[in-house]
């Protein structure tokens, strides 16, 4: 019964904070949180000294969820830092970052050096860099994946480079241009084959705008995306040999994007990921 009152293992500790084992490394490295030791079968449980617990990760390799912690350390950090035991402390994981940037783990880490983000632990004070990189890379106790972050100190950092926020956007504009293109296509290919014929009509541009209009209006059922307006721009037919299927199919595309919204691209760039959708 005195044990339980005492001290607190390291497993309950974190599902009580709930937090990662990672996280409560960084709450040793800045906070006085004891662990307890029993240094014989009939001595009392008491303190173990400050720092012995990091000592014994760094050195041995031990988990910070391997200890028991002293609970009146627990009790006091919970007063003096409401925010441990609240749902919302205004931290976001690096993972998290990584989804929110919509940027691969590979560049995520030298996207977060560029901007100089400081690492915090789990009440939002700054954990020591210099204390931090040895523990990365030199004793490999814990990862950069798993260092945290305010939120406030983000959002701060996307208003100095909104090109990080938009960054997601654009992703998410990307996938919509492709499925809309995937969705055109057979119209696109169907007129495509139209104005192909008899060797895209001798390269009159007339006669293969008259085509494609033909083939429009007897078809017209067939036609969700494409609107004859597209069609009677001469400007998308090709005059001379040589790129008839990228300025045609890619000047369609430039047609059809911007009658849904989306921000003006090259007929090229729009032509290119045309060629990559299955």
């Amino acid at each position: 019964m005195t044990l339980s009152i005492k001290i607190i293992s390291g497993d309950n500790l974190i599902k009580r904070w709930r937090i990662k084992p990672a996280e409560l490394l960084f709450m040793l490295m800045n906070h006085p949180l004891h662990t307890a030791q029993k240094l014989g079968w009939d001595t009392p449980i008491e303190k173990a000294p400050t720092g012995e617990a990091l000592s014994l990760i760094v050195e041995d390799h031990f988990s910070p969820v391997d200890f028991m912690y002293w609970i009146e350390d627990v009790l006091e950090l919970e007063s003096k830092y409401p925010q441990l035991k609240s749902n919302d402390r205004g931290i976001i994981s690096t993972e998290e970052l990584g989804n929110r940037w919509c940027i691969q783990k590979e560049e995520l880490l030298e996207a977060i050096q560029s901007v100089k983000l400081v690492p915090i632990d789990p009440v939002g004070l700054q954990l020591d860099w210099n204390e931090l990189f040895a523990l990365i890379n030199h004793h490999h106790c814990v990862s950069p994946y798993d260092l945290i972050y305010r939120v406030s100190d983000i959002e701060a950092v996307e208003q100095q480079n909104p090109e990080l926020k938009q960054n997601s956007e654009t992703i998410t504009t990307t996938s919509q241009i492709n499925d809309l293109m995937k969705s055109t296509k057979p119209e696109i290919e169907r007129l495509y084959k139209t104005i192909k014929t008899d060797n895209f009509l001798g390269y009159d541009t007339s006669k293969m705008k008259n085509a494609a209009l033909h083939e429009f209006e007897s078809n017209h059922q067939i036609f969700s995306y494409i609107e004859s307006a597209f069609l009677k721009d001469i400007s998308i037919y090709p005059a001379t040999p040589g790129q008839e299927a990228r300025d045609f199919k890619g000047k369609l595309l430039q047609s059809l994007i911007k009658k849904h919204g989306f921000r003006k691209q090259s007929y090229q760039n729009l032509y290119k990921n045309y060629l990559k959708l299955s």
